[in-house]
């Protein structure tokens, strides 16, 4: 198992990360692409785990850390599809 700090989102049949440092925009820009129709897969730490020569995805936090001023961008941490 390979944690990432980052979030992840699903685009069609693909799991997207993004990663960076703290306050990078990382958890702001996942519940973004979120609120557009991206699937919420994890927040935080994304933590991936190689199958085949795959990387894969395994989902284990859902919740949304968004704060200061992307909070007050995306509205109520609660209303977002992570």
């Amino acid at each position: 198992m390979t944690p990432l700090h980052a979030s992840a989102v699903r685009i069609g049949d693909a799991a997207v990360a993004i990663a960076g440092d703290a306050g990078a925009g990382k958890s702001t820009t996942a519940a973004a692409l979120a609120l557009r129709g991206a699937g919420g897969l994890c927040e935080d730490i994304a933590a991936l785990h190689e199958s085949e020569g795959r990387f894969l995805h395994r989902a284990r936090y859902r919740e949304c850390a968004c704060g200061g001023r992307g909070g007050k961008t995306l509205g109520s941490r609660d209303a977002l599809p992570i």
